[in-house]
C-alpha cells in the first residue's frame, strides 16, 4: 500500500496495515501505542537528531 492509499484509512485499519507490513518484513513483533506511553520519547529523538542532524526537519513533527 502506498502513502496516498493510507489517507482514506481509519486509525484501526492503518494500524492493521502497519502491523501486517512489519510481519511481512520479518519483524517478529510490532505494535501501535499512544506516544504518551513511551517514557523519555523526546530524549531519544534528541539523541537521534544529535547523531544524525540531517534528520532534524523530519523528526521535528514527532515532538
Amino acid at each position: 500500500m502506498d502513502a496516498q492509499s493510507w489517507r482514506g484509512l481509519k486509525t484501526v485499519e492503518l494500524a492493521d496495515e502497519i502491523v501486517s507490513k512489519a510481519l511481512e518484513l520479518n519483524y517478529t513483533k510490532c505494535g501501535i501505542i499512544k506516544i504518551s506511553q513511551m517514557k523519555d520519547y523526546s530524549k531519544e529523538l534528541d539523541k537521534r537528531v544529535k547523531l544524525y542532524p540531517e534528520v532534524e526537519p523530519i523528526y521535528k513533527r514527532f515532538y
